[in-house]
């Protein structure tokens, strides 16, 4: 995948986000985050984004990285809400007291 290249920003960020889930299957949960930041600002599409973004809070929050879970939920709460109808409602109060 590192060698994959494409003009979509949607396609990018799909690499980006494949390229995480390699990371994580392989416990390398730090590479496996940056690689997310890439996949959530590789797109201006907004369900693109906010997918990712959900998955990037997920894992910060697996990883005890509250500081980071409380900005991707709050992102979500802020921009996204039309595309998450409610799934991270929990996520985004439990991050609030962060």
């Amino acid at each position: 995948l590192d060698k994959f290249s494409s003009k979509n920003d949607v396609l990018m960020a799909l690499k980006f986000g494949a390229m995480s889930d390699a990371q994580l299957n392989l416990n390398k949960n730090e590479e496996a985050l940056a690689l997310l930041d890439k996949a959530t600002s590789a797109s201006d599409d907004p369900y693109t984004a906010y997918y990712f973004t959900r998955k990037a809070g997920i894992i910060s929050l697996a990883l005890k990285k509250n500081a980071e879970a409380k900005k991707y939920f709050t992102t979500i709460d802020e921009k996204y809400q039309d595309y998450d109808n409610g799934m991270s409602d929990g996520y985004i109060e439990m991050v609030r007291y962060f």
